[in-house]
């Protein structure tokens, strides 16, 4: 071992070179550790990147698909509570339509033959209407108005203004009419009630 010492001490320089050498060598292995560990953090940088990609598609696609089966959902309870709105209107119109045609007899009774007429004429009216209500789908009726309303716009929204006028002071009246004899048959019920006892 001393000859080795002694000849690399001997020779000027070569203990340096190979000091040298040796650091080089470390410095080359280091950087090659340094940038095998960076590839590898990028890889797995890249794994983990498409992983979460991936996991947020899938989160989109049943966030969309949950979106979409809540809409189809919504359309279809919305389509049975209007189909629902549709069959109570048609059948509000045939009460009405009753109302009138009995008002009809009554005008004929006391020989008020035109506004019997023309009560009659309202009553077919309503029973057309409330036939033609039950009968369509949504989606028809819903053209079909559009159409009116594009059509003849004054006389679509005066009619339903005139048809609103019209169901508030019927209303008004059978529940004014209904109250009245409500108090009558109170009266008979009650005969002490009206002699203040």
């Amino acid at each position: 071992m001393s000859n080795v010492t002694n000849e690399g001490l001997s020779r000027p320089g070569l203990g340096a070179e190979s000091v040298k050498q040796r650091s080089q060598h470390e410095l080359d292995s280091a950087r090659g550790a340094a940038s095998e560990a960076v590839g590898t953090v990028k890889q797995q940088a890249a794994e983990l990147g498409h992983a979460v990609s991936h996991e947020a598609s899938k989160i989109g696609e049943e966030a969309k698909r949950s979106a979409t089966e809540a809409a189809q959902r919504l359309r279809s309870e919305g389509t049975a509570m209007l189909a629902r709105q549709k069959n109570a209107a048609a059948e509000e119109l045939t009460h009405l339509r009753d109302a009138l045609q009995a008002a009809c007899t009554k005008l004929d009774e006391h020989d008020d033959r035109r506004i019997a007429d023309f009560a009659q004429v309202a009553a077919d009216r309503l029973d057309s209407i409330a036939a033609y209500l039950r009968q369509q789908d949504l989606s028809r009726l819903s053209s079909d108005l559009s159409a009116a309303a594009r059509r003849r716009p004054a006389m679509f929204y005066g009619g339903l203004f005139a048809i609103g006028l019209a169901a508030s002071r019927f209303l008004k009246a059978s529940s004014h009419h209904s109250h009245s004899s409500s108090q009558a048959r109170g009266g008979s019920l009650n005969p002490n009630r009206n002699r203040g006892f």
